[in-house]
Parts: structure tokens; sequence; C-alpha cells
């Protein structure tokens, strides 16, 4: 919300991370190791989430939410978009598709 609010707004595969962020702030800022004893989820993974370098499984989302005492379900729609774009092709700045280099 408050990225929106400041005029941007995420892309596909960041709206999960912003939503999680968000609720982060809503819940006072718990330290990841905080969360890390209240979830089976590492400090490592925690971040990832909250900084969109990891695209977690819909447990681990479920699980972070109820950590942060906020409803999963909400989030769901942002997950999906979040996985529909890492599936999706990559693509120049014009639009045009990039091949992608492996190796």
């Amino acid at each position: 919300m408050w990225v929106a609010a400041r005029g941007r707004v995420p892309t596909q595969r960041q709206g999960l991370a912003a939503a999680l962020r968000g609720l982060h702030l809503a819940a006072a800022r718990p330290r990841t190791e905080q969360l890390g004893e209240h979830t089976c989820l590492t400090v490592h993974a925690i971040t990832g989430m909250f900084f969109g370098t990891a695209l977690p499984c819909w447990e681990d989302v479920e699980e972070l939410a109820h950590a942060l005492n906020a409803e999963a379900q909400p989030l769901r729609p942002l997950w999906n978009a979040a996985c529909a774009a890492l599936a999706a092709p990559l693509r120049s700045a014009a639009g045009r598709p990039v091949m992608k280099v492996i190796g």
C-alpha cells in the first residue's frame, strides 16, 4: 500500500513481497529471528520472502502470514501472479522476447 501511495506500483512478481512487507510493518516489525522461532521457516527464507528474492511455496506464505497475525487467503492472488510471472518468458524493454542463456 505504501509503495502504491508513493506512485510506485509493484510488478506481478513484486506484489507478494510488498504485501508481506506490509503485513510485517502492521505486526510492529518483529525480528526475522523471532518469526523463525514461531514458524518452521529459516531467517534466510523469511528475508527472501520479504525482499522478493525467493518465491516460496503457498504453505510457507500461509505460515508467515499467520506468524504475522494475518489471514493468508487474501495473499493467494498475489502468490498466483508471482508464480505466473516467474513462468512467463523474459521480454525486452520494447516487449520483444529475450532468449534465455543457460550455462
